[in-house]
């Protein structure tokens, strides 16, 4: 998670603030081990991402859960 803060921590999120539920760095991570297990799009990141969410909570905070393919998209 380290490495990524340090690539990507600079970068903000592009949605209005008061919608912010979701970490930008986490939707990074989360969609970068999605496509490493081939996932293609919007969608199969949310579900990539909802059949690996114990597993995620062990690397890094995800209070509000996964994004949905909306925010993604």
């Amino acid at each position: 998670m380290d490495s990524v803060e340090n690539s990507f921590g600079h970068l903000t999120a592009p949605w209005v603030q008061r919608t912010n539920a979701h970490n930008l760095l986490n939707i990074l991570t989360i969609a970068m081990g999605a496509i490493l297990c081939g996932a293609e799009g919007p969608t199969r990141l949310e579900t990539v991402g909802n059949a690996t969410i114990e597993c995620l909570r062990t690397m890094m905070p995800v209070p509000n859960g996964i994004s949905s393919h909306d925010v993604v998209h």
